[in-house]
């Protein structure tokens, strides 16, 4: 658990389920070799997590971060490039090779 922790970094945002059953969303403030530390978005202090108390570990968004694409466009900018592809998609579709211009 201690190299996923490592690799996702210091100031990452993750969302991490204990053996317990507690659930904790933050970011990892500090790794360490038994104990890496999560400061949780409504919390000041920071929070312990014991590797051997993990049962999963994922990514999560920042709590101010909006939707971003695989590349982090935005959706917005998601939308327009779809709607500016199916408006290619269909003149090509409707006018053929040959044009509009007939």
């Amino acid at each position: 658990m201690r190299s996923r922790v490592l690799k996702l970094g210091v100031g990452q945002w993750v969302r991490v389920r204990e053996q317990s059953g507690v659930k904790l969303n933050g970011q990892i403030a500090s790794i360490g070799p038994r104990v890496f530390q999560i400061r949780q978005r409504e919390a000041t202090a920071q929070t312990d997590v014991y590797y051997a108390d993990v049962e999963k570990i994922r990514c999560a968004r920042a709590p101010s971060e909006p939707f971003r694409g695989p590349n982090g466009e935005s959706r917005a900018g998601m939308i327009v490039g779809a709607v500016i592809l199916t408006g290619v998609f269909i003149g090509i579709v409707v006018c053929g090779e040959g044009g509009c211009n007939k």
